[in-house]
């Protein structure tokens, strides 16, 4: 999967909230994203539902990630950010971790 967004907008895509970029619909084995044009390269906002292809399944993923990585990160974290995909880290500890 390509995002066209740059790699410290990327560290700020939030997973709660009402502006919350990613979703995990709960009757739905899909990705959605809504990611608007302030955070995109190319300024054009985004809407997408993103599935199984193949063996990839962007969901098992990013639950995963939910589930077992994201609390590790979290806990290296000086002020984590609970809304945060990423916990709010800074790109640059992200790319040297």
């Amino acid at each position: 999967m390509f995002l066209p967004l740059r790699a410290n907008t990327l560290v700020n895509l939030s997973v709660t909230g009402t502006d919350a970029n990613i979703f995990l619909p709960q009757n739905s084995k899909d990705v959605a994203l809504s990611i608007p044009k302030k955070m995109m390269k190319n300024q054009k906002s985004m809407v997408a539902e993103f599935g199984r292809r193949g063996k990839v399944d962007p969901r098992k993923i990013l639950e995963l990630w939910m589930r077992k990585a994201r609390p590790l990160v979290m806990k290296q974290i000086q002020t984590p950010d609970p809304t945060k995909l990423l916990g709010g880290a800074k790109y640059h500890y992200l790319a040297t971790g």
